[in-house]
Formats: structure tokens, C-alpha cells, sequence
């Protein structure tokens, strides 16, 4: 099999500024440096749900879920001043309110959700309330006295009459939340004349105040008295983010030293006026700052500049080896013209078109070439994007509306099409058909438009399930395919709903039963017919469109596939045929591929089977995989030779092209870390 390894691609992910989860702990929030906010859904195996886009001249420092009327509702802030009320449905703002004080650094809502305290660059903390109703936001209500040095971080009280903050003068403050006049001021340890900078706090029941300062302390103080309890150095530079249990047993903390650090309250005597805390255990799986910590029930996040999410076992942090969650995208951002041999890449801002060039007769590798960048106007970032079998279109989307460009690949241009109603049909999936005359647009109200090219109007919508004339709610869509005959378009929803469509009738044919877990992606098979279902378990089905069923192979084997593809960690990200072979199929995902023949049985235990890691395909030096006999040895093979793979696709008939971007490759862009001496360095 002729195999093409592309690491061309540059695509950067961003660090993690801010994490929170939602108050039933069902959603895991996670805030961008780039403004996007992902969520994550943590019932359902920890997998991404959606993603928030942002913008530019924006930031996301600080993150809250609120439960009203038991609506789970998202409110962000951050350093260009606003404090913003998302809609995690149509994936946009519903209200935007300045702070009145600049950038907002820290952000905390009091225990019913009515109140929100920000922490602002002009030196006050100001008061909001938020709306009853979903949408209206927050309304400003009043600002506390002003102190020297911004606001870092701000904690309430449990019963909200009070509340603490630090600062960047090296102070503790309590506050009146009824009068906003400080009750209390603390000044800490500081070093030489720089001012220390308090950048976490939280307080417990019983009033003890703990807080993570810039010269590396995490201090335990008595709230009532003003006086320090206890102080601990494990940390050797700045500690940023402090989190609590619920039972308020356990303290985490953790900085640029990129250290995840326990301390556990000794009880002595549950009487006693001064509690005992200790170092219990810590762990080092970042390897540069730790911005942010969540905890839920016995989930332990963090998150910083090296752009991955780690859970923990909350009551085994030193012993237990987190689950590390990669960064790459989640959806596809690459897409391919094989007969062209032009790859389409989406980056936040931008577009860049590949050609992917052609093997010599002395066998020698194909050196890519970038062929245009497309940058759109504005500053909001891209959601979707697609490029047309024949390549002569690209569209993409923002949350304001669709942009449509005619590309002429052989003078290398770009032309803007203006589309009728284009703010309408802002999309956070979209998909042309293969004769390349329509463009299929899931929009952000629950429809999907087909868009004909040669009008460039909307032909003919259909109603998503889930939309405003339905029962009021928009279920994001999460994928959308096209089979390979255009008859057929299937739409995948975040409430795991699958909708196929007949573009021939332009009616509705059947939506998928439900199945037992989110699906991940799917695909149609080349026969056009057959719709490949990857879920969340790493399990997958073949569904008969036409039939309305699952297929034979799937009735029989779908609950039985083999362990070692199932107790994968990483997810099913993509599916991949070759036409050379229409039984088989690749399932990728960011660091496997998986080999699955349609004509072969499934095997029936893994017991015996060496794994792939011990014995991968090998490679000649033309880049042609050697010994595909290994393939066909047994049926479910996994290779995991590929470096975090963003993409597999085939050019033609035993013609593969798989998308790479190694992770020494993305750490070259990270900011130098902390320097540790080590033994022996």
C-alpha cells in the first residue's frame, strides 16, 4: 500500500485559561487562550460535546455555571471587560454586560447563583445579578470601595454575607457584601519591594481562608481573626488556581512549577478551634504552568500552557495515573479532493489549500505546496468549513454567517461570493454534495439548508430534530456526511440524534435508533448506501439506509468487537475506505488506526494476540508500507506507529494519506518552562 505521512500541517492548540463544572457535574467547561470555550461531556466518557468559538481582542480568564429553575446557564469574563451569558445551544452570546472597571481578572458567583462578584483592573470589585430568566444576562448593581492593585481572585462566603479577595498589593480583604466596605485587611509575605501577588483564594465553612500566592505559598489563615494557621512551600514559583472538595477535607493547588499539590485536613477534634492541614501527596503530569483546576465528586482536573486536560483520582492524587486528554480537534479540520490531490486545512482564523504533489518515476517523495490562504474579514472564528469535490468552491462559517469563495486552482485565486440571506446560514457543519452544484449547511437554528450554487439561494430547508418550531430546544450538530451518490446526507446532533435525509425527494427518511453511546463520527460506505456509526465505547455499527436496519455483519459482531479496540482510551475520530478494497475500513483515532475487514470474523478474545505496539507495519524508505500481510494476518489490527493523527484518507485505490502533527512539533511553540535542577544535570 503506497502510504503518504504529511506533517505539513501546522495547527497550534491553545493553552488552558480557565476550567468549571457544571453545578450537577455533568459538563466540564474549558476556557481557550484563543476565547474558544470547549465543552466536555464528563457523564458520557469524557468527550467533547461543542465548542464556543471566540474571537479575537477577546479572553476567557474566568468561567461559572450557574443552576436556575434547573437550567444549567454559562457565564464567562475575561481581560477585554465583559462578562458574557453563552448559550450553549446555538453557541452563541445571549447577552454581553461591561464590568465598568476594565478587565475582569476573577469572576465568582455566591451559592443560590443570584449574585456575581467580578474582580476588575481598576482596583473594585463589582457586584451583578443575574436574570431569572435564561438569556437576559447580568445587571450591574453596585461596586465596593476601591484598593490599591488590581483584583486577582474573589471567594464568597457560604452563607454570602461576606467576601474575600486578593490582590495584586499583596493583601487579603474581607468584604461586606451589604455595605461593599472592607472588614478586614491581611498583608502577606512579600520579597524584597515587590508587592506578592495573591492569584487564588477560597474559604470554608468555618471561615478558613486559603490562599496561593506568587512567591509559591499555600497559606491556610483563621477568617475571623485575620491570623495565619499554617504555611506551606511545596510550590516553587507562583501557585494560580486553588480547588476544594466538597467535604472540605482535601486542598488542591498548582502553578508554574507545573505541580499538582494535595494538603488534607488532620481532624484531631472536630472541636478543636484549630484544625491541623498537612502535604498530602502531589503530582507532576504538565510540563509547563497549571492555570487551572475543577473539582467534581472524585474528579480532579487541570489544565495550563501545555494545552491537555489531566483527571485525577481526587482521593489518590500521588498514586494514581491521570487519564490525559489530548488537545487536537475533535471534529474533523481536514478535508481532501483526491482526485486533485488538495487538502483543505482549518485553523481558527484562516484557511490554507495544499497541493499534495506526486511521486516521481525515481520514486521520490512528493514535496507539498500551500496553494492560497484564505483569511475571512471580522474577527470571530471559524466553526466549519468545506471544499467541493471539483475544488473550484470553499465555504466556511462564522456564528455571524456564511462566506462562500470561487477558487480557480490553476491561476491560484480566490473570488468572494456574495450568498443571498448569508447571515442566516451561519453553520457549524457544512458538506458538498459530489457533483459539487449544492452546499449543505446544519445552521445554528436547528435547520438544514440546501444552498444551490447556481442561484446561491437556499433550494430547500429541513426542520432538525430539536428545533424552535419543535420543542423550543436547538440540538447543536456535531457531523454530517454525504453519501457518495448524493442521494443520501446524514446530520448528528449533540443529543446523539442521527437524521438521514433523501436529497433525490428532498424529504426526511429515517432517524438511526438510539444508541447506547454518543456517537463519535460516521461515514457512508463507497457503496452509498451504508452508514458507518463510531460511538463514544469505541464500538461501531453499519446501519442499511435504504432498509432502514442494521446490516447482517453489524447484528452480529457490533456487540462483540475485539477488547483491545474497545478499553482504548482515545476515541474513534474518523473513518477512512479504500476503494481499492470496499470490505475493508480504517477507524482512527489520535493515536491508533484500526484495520477492520467486513469479510473476515471478528476475533473472538485478544488473549494470545501480540499487540501492534510490539510489532508495527513496516515502512520502506519511498514510503510504502511493507508487509501488508500483517493486515491481513487478523482482522482488527491496530497500529499505533502514526504521531497524533488529524486525518486519514485515501487518493485513490491503496493510496493513503494520513495527516500527523507530532507533539514535539507543537511544544516548539510553547514558552520556555520553569527551569528545576535536577540530579545529575
Amino acid at each position: 500500500m503506497e502510504l503518504h505521512r504529511c506533517r505539513f500541517v501546522h495547527w497550534q492548540p491553545q493553552p488552558i485559561d480557565a476550567l468549571a463544572f457544571s453545578t450537577d457535574g455533568q459538563y466540564l467547561a474549558v476556557g481557550r487562550a484563543n476565547s474558544d470555550i470547549e465543552i466536555w461531556n464528563v457523564a458520557n466518557g469524557w468527550h467533547w460535546e461543542r465548542t464556543i468559538a471566540g474571537g479575537e481582542n477577546r479572553s476567557v480568564r474566568s468561567l461559572i455555571w450557574v443552576c436556575m429553575k434547573s437550567q444549567q446557564r454559562l457565564l464567562s469574563a475575561g481581560l477585554h471587560g465583559h462578562i458574557t451569558e453563552w448559550n450553549i445551544q446555538s453557541l452563541k452570546p445571549f447577552r454581553s454586560t461591561d464590568s465598568y472597571g476594565g478587565a475582569v481578572w476573577c469572576m465568582a458567583a455566591e451559592k443560590s447563583g443570584e449574585r456575581i462578584a467580578a474582580g476588575c483592573d481598576d482596583g473594585c470589585i463589582r457586584l451583578f445579578r443575574l436574570n431569572d430568566s435564561a438569556g437576559e444576562g447580568v445587571d450591574y448593581i453596585k461596586s465596593f470601595t476601591r484598593q490599591e492593585g488590581r483584583i486577582l481572585s474573589v471567594c464568597w462566603s457560604h452563607d454570602s454575607a461576606l467576601l474575600f479577595s486578593g490582590a495584586s498589593d499583596g493583601t487579603l480583604r474581607k468584604w461586606d457584601t451589604l455595605t461593599g466596605r472592607c472588614l478586614q485587611r491581611i498583608t502577606v509575605e512579600s520579597f524584597g519591594k515587590e508587592k506578592t501577588l495573591i492569584w487564588a483564594v477560597k474559604v470554608l465553612k468555618d471561615m478558613t481562608v486559603i490562599s496561593g500566592d506568587s512567591l509559591g505559598h499555600v497559606q491556610f489563615w483563621d477568617g475571623k481573626q485575620g491570623t495565619l494557621l499554617k504555611s506551606f512551600s511545596q510550590h516553587v514559583a507562583d501557585v494560580l488556581t486553588v480547588a476544594v472538595d466538597d467535604d472540605e477535607e482535601t486542598v488542591f493547588a498548582a502553578g508554574v512549577d507545573n505541580k499538582v499539590t494535595a494538603f488534607q485536613r488532620v481532624l484531631k477534634d472536630p472541636q478543636a478551634p484549630i484544625q491541623r492541614w498537612v502535604c498530602s501527596g502531589s503530582a507532576r503530569s504538565h510540563s509547563h504552568d497549571v492555570r487551572a483546576l475543577a473539582l467534581f465528586g472524585s474528579s480532579l482536573v487541570s489544565g495550563g500552557v501545555d494545552t491537555k486536560l489531566c483527571v485525577y483520582a481526587a482521593q489518590n492524587l500521588a498514586n494514581c495515573r491521570p487519564l490525559q486528554i489530548a488537545p487536537f480537534p475533535q471534529r474533523p479540520i481536514i478535508q481532501t479532493v483526491p482526485s486533485l490531490r488538495v487538502l483543505l486545512c482549518q485553523h481558527p482564523r484562516m484557511l490554507e489549500l495544499w497541493y499534495l504533489g506526486v511521486e516521481g518515476e525515481d520514486h521520490e517523495k512528493p514535496q507539498p505546496v500551500k496553494l492560497l490562504e484564505i483569511q475571512p474579514k471580522g474577527q470571530e472564528h471559524l466553526i466549519s468549513s468545506a471544499l467541493s469535490p471539483d475544488g473550484s468552491w470553499v465555504a466556511c462559517s462564522t456564528v455571524l454567517g456564511l462566506k462562500l469563495f470561487k477558487i480557480d486552482l490553476a491561476e491560484l485565486s480566490v473570488q468572494k461570493v456574495e450568498v443571498h440571506n448569508a447571515d442566516q446560514l451561519a453553520g457549524n457543519q457544512m458538506v458538498f454534495t459530489p457533483e459539487s452544484s449544492l452546499l449543505l449547511v446544519a445552521t445554528l437554528t436547528g435547520r438544514l439548508e440546501v444552498l444551490d450554487l447556481a442561484s446561491l439561494s437556499s433550494k430547500h430547508f429541513f426542520l432538525l430534530k430539536g428545533t424552535p418550531l419543535v420543542d423550543s430546544i436547538v440540538s447543536p450538530a456535531t457531523h454530517m456526511e454525504v453519501s457518495s451518490d448524493g442521494q443520501w446526507v446524514a446530520v448528528g446532533t449533540v443529543d446523539n440524534s442521527i437524521q438521514v435525509f433523501n436529497l433525490d425527494t428532498l424529504q426526511r427518511h429515517v432517524e438511526l435508533p438510539s444508541l447506547d453511546s454518543q456517537h463519535t463520527t460516521f461515514a457512508f460506505h463507497p457503496t452509498g448506501s451504508i452508514l458507518v456509526v463510531a460511538c463514544v465505547t469505541n464500538q461501531f455499527y453499519l446501519f442499511d439506509i435504504e432498509d432502514r436496519k442494521l446490516t447482517d455483519w453489524s447484528r452480529e459482531y457490533s456487540h462483540r468487537l475485539p477488547q483491545d479496540l474497545l478499553r482504548r482510551r482515545e476515541k474513534i475520530t474518523g473513518i477512512a475506505f479504500n476503494p481499492g478494497q470496499p470490505s475493508s475500513l480504517l477507524l482512527y483515532g489520535h493515536s491508533f488506526i484500526c484495520h477492520v475487514d467486513l469479510e473476515k470474523p471478528v476475533p473472538v478474545s485478544d488473549h494470545g494476540v501480540k499487540k501492534r505496539r510490539l510489532a508495527p507495519a513496516a515502512e520502506d524508505t519511498n514510503g510504502h508500507i511493507n508487509g501488508c500481510a500483517n493486515v491481513a494476518v487478523n482482522n482488527f489490527q491496530i497500529i499505533t506507529k502514526y504521531q497524533s493523527v488529524l486525518s486519514v484518507h485515501f487518493l485513490k485505490a491503496n493510496s493513503l494519506v494520513v495527516v500527523e502533527l507530532p507533539w514535539l512539533k507543537v511544544m516548539q511553540d510553547f514558552p520556555d518552562a520553569l527551569h528545576r535542577p535536577r540530579y545529575g544535570t
